[in-house]
């Protein structure tokens, strides 16, 4: 756990229980052997052909929970912990053409005999069942690496304001030209391998960066997830400057939205990437990438990628209505257009989930590929499914389909801190999944007419922020502090002072996908940590500084603020794109600037 598939219902408004394996899952048991026997007749023993014996211990179920008290502020506590209770079935059959009946009876004695074994076992697993619930409230109720580890940045080291806006307008200016061709953003692979920091090779000292030409693309299988994010820095841009820069920047990266639903048909199914076939872009999916095919699109044979096995995943369509909600509500009606376009992508992504159940099958890349390996996206919980429907209702409010499924889920607002209470019982690993909760969080809160939806869906969001509201994380207090401008010490973590010190360190950070080779961990304290699960590792004892943070990805905020990497760890001939500073830039200035109410 909670790795492992589980299912939730409350049982009151104070208990609830926990089924492992969850849903449709079911663990088990399954022997198969020979079995040797004699028969002796008078002083001789004859040996017998072997009967094959088939044992199952099927249907195995562990049921277990706890009484818990949540106020409404998010803060959590777990009162008292229910005893676990097993189920399971066995069934036991010898199969042997001679002697039937004495098998059959043999195979009673066996049944028997495996369901002792079996019930002898019942208390160590519900005392681990149990040690495992006992640890999560432990986990919960005594946070870790909450120590404050910044250094502060000297006065006069800080860096103007004036610097940060020109290397911001080098860096839409990259990500336009470099790293987002046909409008579908990806990391850019360069002829030359380098170790250099963003600050020193795109604006102080650019004469001296020698990258060679592109040689390809890189991360292009979570370029629906980037572009969407992209569309929405560019959109806070725009609700900033209403420069014609970045009108064309959103006119170019929503074009490339819809060519990621086009290379499918316009049905609803998200492409994770999409490129002309014959282009760099496209000749790196044919190469690299396995579950891909070429379709035609407007006369031109395009590339079309699904990931490979795996399909397109939650995460990518949950950063696409990020961008298009975004864009909608920070366009005047000037852009009517613009809107529209975006209107209809929400509206042909939400008809396909509602469908299909909201389960995207139909891309996985190996024909009958075991579910368990290669499962079906799936949205079964509130913090995925309501945002998706409240934003479709937002920018449509006339479609009864999407109004009606919204009216069936509406109950789940209820428990959707369920969702986020596992989700911090590991505040290091799959960080991404924080990175998720926060801009889905923040469409549904800023959206939501629904008064009683609401309140629930804030208990959730207020649990999130209880266990992760101090790492650190510059996006996502900006996000927080969207959804409400008078928040004092949000404000005062992100004002124009507070930005510039944080640039001045993001600055100093590696603009390849490797890690600096003179990065210094020497002044970071390590603790033990123990996590849910009671494993104790050494980590920093609170989240580390930004410029000496782990360097990979395409997006900084969606990486945990305790990894520490080996000097020179990584890709150096990938250059990553700079949307992670692009996208705080806007929003900060967006919401100092009062353009957010």
């Amino acid at each position: 756990m909670p790795g492992a598939p589980v299912s939730v219902a409350e049982l009151s408004n104070d208990a609830f229980q926990i089924k492992v394996p969850g849903g449709t899952n079911k663990w088990g048991i399954h022997l198969r052997v020979k079995l040797r026997t004699f028969m002796n007749k008078s002083i001789l023993r004859y040996p017998s052909v072997s009967p094959v014996v088939d044992v199952k211990v099927s249907n195995i179920r562990v049921t277990g929970g706890f009484n818990y008290s949540l106020r409404d502020s998010g803060q959590f506590k777990i009162l008292s912990v229910i005893e676990p209770k097993v189920d399971y079935d066995v069934v036991v059959k010898v199969k042997y053409n001679k002697f039937q009946g004495y098998f059959d009876k043999l195979s009673s004695k066996l049944e028997d005999n495996m369901r002792k074994k079996v019930k002898e076992s019942l208390p160590g697993i519900k005392a681990d069942f149990k040690q495992t619930f006992e640890g999560m409230a432990e986990f919960l109720d005594k946070p870790q690496l909450t120590a404050n580890i910044y250094t502060k940045v000297p006065t006069d080291k800080v860096l103007s304001q004036r610097t940060i806006d020109e290397f911001i307008r080098l860096i839409d200016r990259k990500m336009y030209k470099e790293h987002s061709p046909y409008g579908i953003l990806a990391k850019t692979v360069y002829k030359n391998s380098h170790d250099g920091k963003w600050l020193e090779d795109f604006y102080t000292h650019p004469e001296n960066y020698n990258p060679g030409p592109v040689v390809g693309f890189n991360g292009y299988n979570d370029s629906a997830i980037w572009t969407g994010n992209y569309l929405a820095s560019q959109s806070f841009r725009y609700m900033v400057t209403k420069s014609p820069e970045s009108i064309k920047a959103i006119e170019h990266i929503l074009s490339g939205l819809e060519m990621l639903l086009a290379v499918n048909g316009n049905t609803g199914l998200l492409s994770r990437a999409a490129a002309p076939a014959d282009s760099i872009f496209g000749k790196n999916i044919l190469k690299q990438r396995t579950n891909r095919e070429i379709v035609m699109v407007n006369g031109r044979e395009w590339v079309n990628h699904h990931g490979d096995r795996n399909g397109v995943s939650r995460d990518q369509y949950s950063g696409v209505y990020f961008g298009l909600s975004v864009m909608y509500d920070s366009l005047g009606n000037e852009h009517g257009q613009l809107k529209k376009r975006a209107a209809r992508l929400v509206s042909m992504m939400t008809r396909y989930l509602i469908k299909n159940n909201w389960v995207v099958s139909e891309d996985r890349g190996e024909e009958g590929a075991p579910l368990g390996k290669y499962s079906p996206t799936a949205w079964t919980g509130a913090v995925l499914k309501l945002p998706i429907l409240v934003i479709a209702n937002h920018m449509d409010p006339r479609d009864r389909v999407v109004a009606k499924e919204l009216k069936k889920f509406s109950a789940l607002s209820e428990s959707a801190w369920l969702s986020i209470y596992f989700a911090v019982l590991d505040p290091v690993n799959k960080y991404f999944k924080f990175n998720l909760e926060n801009i889905n969080f923040y469409n549904y809160l800023r959206l939501e007419k629904n008064e009683q939806r609401k309140k629930g869906m804030l208990r959730a969001h207020g649990l999130l922020e209880q266990y992760i509201g101090h790492h650190g994380n510059v996006y996502f207090r900006l996000l927080r502090r969207h959804l409400d401008p008078s928040n004092q010490k949000r404000a005062q973590e992100s004002n124009p002072r507070a930005m510039r010190e944080i640039f001045t360190k993001l600055l100093q950070k590696n603009h390849r996908e490797a890690t600096p080779m003179d990065i210094d961990y020497s002044g970071v304290p390590l603790v033990d940590y123990k996590s849910y699960d009671g494993k104790i590792t050494k980590m920093p004892a609170g989240p580390i500084d930004l410029q000496i943070r782990y360097n990979t990805g395409s997006f900084q905020w969606q990486r945990n603020p305790f990894s520490i990497n080996k000097p020179g760890q990584g890709t150096p001939k990938v250059g990553m794109h700079g949307m992670s500073m692009s996208m705080v830039y806007w929003m900060a200035r967006a919401v100092n600037e009062g353009y957010i109410k």
